[in-house]
């Protein structure tokens, strides 16, 4: 009697259809948005519709994933929210408001830094430690046969021909260099000192002197020409690369500079704190635990992982199989990241109305994307109809969307994540675990029914074939 007094009060403190799924042996669904689930046989077709998607538990929570970010834009749109408002916006663009609000502040810093002069160019190309090439390459290769590799020597004598002939270097390397990274550019390659290109074309380059140019040689690429241009031709792009470098330099100095003055120091228990985000990764995601700590602020692990959602699933995931030493530096690298934001604001370093102007075009075009991909343009969300048959046609379209995904024509397309980030926040959703196990089991039940039946091959049928009776009764 006891027992059935409890079971009673457990019904009334928590519905009839609490205790059903509590106690059933069937999970209901794998995940649920507002009402709406993934069903088990959609997650695990879909899983199997991915060529190459290990079936297991973390795939199954991925691909999940996708799906309940899909619907929750689905019905969103449905319900008429406006996806173009600024709060949203604001949201779903965070990851670029970070990174244009860092690139402001380091454009600032860099400003106020001593200019590069004309005179360490020259001081650069006189000391001739370092060296800008130019060069077009017909490609080759020495496993080829001869009839190829002479058809290939005989074009680089023609681009070899039309420099002698008075054409600039420049233009033969633009018009037919097969050196993809240097050709838009004239053939000329980055400030390089001696070694740093193969042996063959680092030989014969460096016995040039100015102005000269080489006859045709071959390298493990092919037939080139190279050039070593003048010290006018090159001394703007032999700056560009100085400040490019001695940027690269200051920012790091920078960075290491400012955790060390704001005495940045990550949590001792950071790894094993990241490595549990990872497995509820929407849990960290609310978490006020402390990662590192600074002079006046904190990292929270909630705030780590907004950065790690940025970032996309692959980081995420890539996390969880860091060594503790290679997790602490990730958190000092996030750390860094937040106190370079920090003190940007602090300069009252913010975005301008043409940077939101930009911004906001970028999140319209995201948004219509995903709408015609997803299939929820105004001809499916008819605005006379009410908001439930909006949500049922919106929820439609996600599933003839799946099921295309299901059938192999094509990769679910993911929503950006600080978006989803943002639609999850104002959305009502959740994830059965034992759904998503028992997804992962038919998926791979399909798989092995699949793999038999390849197996087989087509059955031939032994029986021999009757002679055919007619209507009549009598033999043909």
């Amino acid at each position: 009697m006891r027992r059935l007094a409890v079971l009673g009060a457990l019904v009334l403190a928590t519905g009839c259809d609490k205790v059903q799924e509590a106690f059933s042996t069937a999970p209901p669904a794998a995940a649920e948005v507002q009402g709406v689930p993934l069903k088990i046989d959609r997650l695990a077709t879909a899983m199997n519709g991915l060529k190459g998607l290990p079936l297991n538990a973390e795939a199954a929570r991925g691909i999940a994933g996708l799906w309940v970010d899909h619907m929750l834009f689905a019905q969103a749109l449905a319900r008429r929210n406006d996806l173009a408002d600024s709060a949203f916006a604001a949201d779903a663009l965070w990851a670029d408001i970070m990174e244009l609000q860092a690139a402001r502040w380091h454009d600032t810093l860099m400003a106020g830094r001593a200019a590069v002069a004309g005179p360490i160019a020259d001081s650069i190309y006189r000391a001739d430690d370092e060296r800008i090439f130019q060069h077009f390459l017909v490609k080759s290769s020495p496993q080829q046969p001869q009839h190829l590799r002479t058809v290939a020597h005989l074009r680089a004598e023609q681009l070899l021909r039309k420099v002698q002939e008075g054409m600039s270097f420049a233009e033969v390397a633009q018009g037919g260099s097969e050196d993809q990274g240097s050709r838009a550019n004239g053939g000329y390659l980055t400030l390089a000192p001696r070694g740093r290109w193969v042996t063959s074309f680092d030989s014969a380059a460096w016995t040039l002197k100015p102005g000269q140019m080489t006859p045709i040689i071959e390298t493990p690429f092919g037939f080139h020409v190279i050039r070593f241009p003048p010290l006018p031709e090159v001394r703007g792009m032999i700056l560009d690369d100085v400040k490019l470098r001695l940027g690269m330099e200051l920012d790091s100095l920078y960075m290491d500079s400012l955790g060390t003055r704001k005495r940045l120091a990550v949590a001792g228990s950071a790894p094993a704190t990241i490595r549990a985000a990872v497995a509820d990764f929407d849990g960290a995601l609310k978490s006020r635990e402390t990662i590192a700590t600074w002079d006046g602020g904190r990292l929270t692990l909630g705030e780590f992982a907004r950065w790690l959602n940025a970032l996309g699933p692959s980081f995420i995931n890539d996390a969880a199989s860091r060594p503790d030493t290679g997790l602490v530096l990730l958190a000092r690298a996030v750390g860094q990241n937040a106190l370079l934001i920090q003190e940007a604001q602090e300069h009252g370093v913010g975005l301008s109305r043409e940077d939101w102007g930009v911004l906001m075009e970028r999140h319209r075009a995201r948004v219509d994307s995903l709408v015609g991909t997803l299939g929820l343009g105004p001809d499916k969300l008819d605005s006379t109809a009410t908001p439930a048959e909006r949500e049922q046609v919106a929820a439609l379209a996600i599933d003839q969307y799946w099921e295309r995904v299901s059938k192999g024509e094509g990769r679910p397309l993911p929503i950006p994540g600080p978006m989803a980030l943002a639609l999850r926040t104002r959305g009502t959703y959740r994830y059965f675990p034992a759904g998503l196990d028992r997804a992962v089991s038919v998926a791979q039940e399909q798989q092995q029914a699949a793999d038999s039946a390849e197996a087989a091959g087509p059955r031939r049928d032994s029986t021999p074939a009757l002679p055919r009776i007619d209507s009549a009764g009598g033999r043909p």
